[in-house]
């Protein structure tokens, strides 16, 4: 009985249930799956398609092979109208779980939006957002914690801005 107390013990202190995920980043963004892009701001039109990609760890959930159980991720394109998308597991990177975004033409209209990517191991609710405890936003080292309690607020400067132009080459067409 000790030794199982002091295992629960040993994993609340090494993981503790506020940063159950502790580590997802390694975002970037392809055009058409060829052009990396790392340019602020992402300008590309409404006709072309753009894939984003996030690395997820969580110990002893993304180390194994296959998607890892319970994680949860989603790419915001504007946040204050919580307009979001959900990621989707794409494959394994070392201990590390890939998830994938593709944004098609026509998905979002002309004009600039603040984008960012977050991650959660709590169940989503269709339409809301995750809990404060356990939601983190991936910025371009770590992550960082919406919840303004926390000092690491690098969450906040970690949002790109996507600007989608016209496609004037179906005009040209006419």
């Amino acid at each position: 009985m000790k030794i199982a107390v002091f295992a629960f013990i040993l994993n609340v202190v090494s993981f503790p249930l506020a940063a159950s995920i502790p580590w997802a980043g390694d975002f970037f963004c392809l055009k058409n799956l060829r052009q990396r892009v790392i340019v602020d701001p992402l300008v590309v039109s409404e006709a072309q398609t753009l894939h984003f990609f996030v690395s997820v760890y969580k110990p002893l959930v993304t180390d194994s092979k296959g998607q890892g159980q319970g994680i949860h991720v989603r790419f915001y394109v504007d946040v204050p109208q919580d307009i979001f998308f959900p990621m989707h597991y794409v494959r394994d990177e070392g201990n590390n779980d890939v998830y994938r975004f593709e944004l098609k033409p026509g998905m979002l209209k002309p004009g600039q939006y603040r984008f960012g990517m977050a991650v959660s191991d709590e169940p989503v609710l269709e339409g809301n957002h995750w809990s404060q405890n356990n939601f983190y936003w991936v910025t371009k080292t770590s992550y960082g914690y919406t919840n303004s309690s926390y000092p690491n607020h690098e969450w906040i400067n970690s949002f790109r801005t996507l600007e989608v132009i016209e496609d004037h080459t179906l005009e040209n067409k006419k």
